[in-house]
């Protein structure tokens, strides 16, 4: 009998039916830490294969599913309303962004503030799909610190926001 020297580490996204290495040849220490990846899985597992100095090979594999969620919050980008545009009060207008996300843009918010970037904030829309505009009716006020907000959401809930580029006028 003679003693496990390395170890390789691997994991399946997939129940499985795939694995992948996390890492290969390296001492048998007992645990690793290791950087999860960025594709959510409910179906994750983790296998170690043990190597002898004789060349045997012996593998263990999770018992049971675990899961990895996403944790990458999506992108977004305004591209109208922009800086120094104005427009007249009460008047339909189209805000536009494009918005992504490594698994998919779920939902968006889209506000607006009369007051600049720190609000307050009024919704235009929330909940809405991700198509990439929306018309929206200006409301029957006067701002020179007029700015929109889009926030893009994906199904973990992550969300990031992003600004109009600069103040525009109603």
């Amino acid at each position: 009998n003679v003693g496990v020297t390395i170890v390789d580490l691997q994991y399946s996204s997939d129940n499985g039916a795939i694995w992948k290495p996390v890492v290969t040849g390296v001492p048998n220490s007992g645990s690793r830490v290791w950087n999860l990846p960025t594709t959510s899985t409910q179906q994750g597992l983790v296998r170690v294969l043990a190597h002898d100095a004789g060349g045997n090979v012996a593998s263990d594999a999770s018992d049971t599913p675990f899961s990895i969620l996403d944790q990458v919050a999506p992108t977004v980008a305004v591209s109208t309303p922009s800086d120094g545009e104005s427009y007249l009060a009460s008047t339909a207008q189209q805000v536009i962004w494009s918005a992504s996300d490594n698994i998919g843009v779920s939902s968006v918010d889209v506000d607006y503030s009369l007051h600049g970037p720190l609000g307050p904030w009024e919704p235009i829309q929330h909940g809405f799909a991700n198509t990439g505009s929306v018309d929206w009716l200006l409301p029957n006020a006067n701002s020179d610190s007029a700015v929109v907000r889009v926030t893009a959401f994906d199904d973990a809930l992550n969300q990031q926001s992003a600004l109009s580029t600069g103040l525009f006028q109603i």
